[in-house]
């Protein structure tokens, strides 16, 4: 396989074509869940400011959706 790598193969040549159009297509769903991610944590904080959440949940819920 480092053969094929370094001799810059027409296989691989096509994997790392493929790799890379899978990347871009990773690219975007990522930015969405980052985004629901920041949503779920802004309602969290909302909720803790309306005294339904404590504090250590949302903490709880940051650290897990951030860690994704």
């Amino acid at each position: 396989m480092t053969d094929d790598i370094e001799t810059g193969s027409d296989e691989s040549i096509e994997q790392t074509a493929r790799f890379e159009s899978h990347l871009c297509l990773l690219s975007p769903i990522k930015q969405t869940i980052a985004t629901n991610n920041q949503i779920n944590i802004q309602a969290m904080d909302e909720r803790e400011r309306e005294g339904e959440t404590p504090g250590w949940m949302r903490e709880a819920l940051q650290d897990l959706l951030c860690s994704v």
